[in-house]
């Protein structure tokens, strides 16, 4: 049949990939037309597009044969827009994208609590930060304080005694200044 509507006669060479289509409702069809470029003549009656199936069929394999469903053609690309537009997928589309636009909304809604808890526990590093560094301070000037207060001046002029005895002065009013109004608790 190939062979016929060719318009070099050659055979055809693609028998597997037509075994697979010939139960298609497209190449059904197909077989009882004429070929759109040559004229119709008697060569392209009914009864001569039969025969060259008969040939055909016997060099096709029987078992690829009874496989292949008869399935009906997919619906072609104007079928499938004119669907479209009449809303055939419209209830589809709009569930997904609705679908879409939810999920998004609770990904960003995520994403802002995420962001709301990574700052607040990045504000609470960085006061635990500053507390020790606070704590380091005020334990090295307590070290320093003790050691001025517990420091022995027997061996010391009257310049350094004199010194000595104004820092102790000032510790001791600072201390009872931060003992007096409430504030941290300074015995070490």
């Amino acid at each position: 049949m190939y062979k016929q509507r060719d318009p070099k006669h050659k055979t055809f060479v693609m028998a597997h990939c037509w075994s697979l289509l010939e139960n298609n409702e497209k190449w059904v069809k197909r077989n009882n037309d004429c070929h759109p470029l040559k004229k119709k003549s008697s060569t392209c009656s009914l009864g001569s597009v039969q025969g060259n199936e008969e040939d055909e069929e016997e060099t096709a394999s029987p078992t690829l044969r009874s496989a292949m469903p008869a399935n009906k053609r997919p619906p072609g690309r104007k079928q499938e827009k004119e669907r479209v537009k009449k809303g055939g997928d419209h209830a589809v589309f709009q569930t997904a994208v609705q679908e879409m636009i939810t999920s998004r909304k609770e990904l960003e809604a995520g994403k802002k609590q995420d962001k709301e808890s990574r700052w607040m526990e990045i504000k609470a590093l960085e006061e635990r930060k500053v507390k020790i560094e606070e704590d380091k301070l005020e334990t090295k000037k307590m070290k320093q304080e003790c050691k001025i207060m517990f420091m022995d001046i027997s061996g010391f002029d009257e310049t350094q005694k004199a010194f000595v005895e104004t820092m102790r002065a000032q510790i001791l009013v600072s201390r009872m200044e931060v003992n007096g109004s409430g504030g941290e608790n300074s015995s070490a």
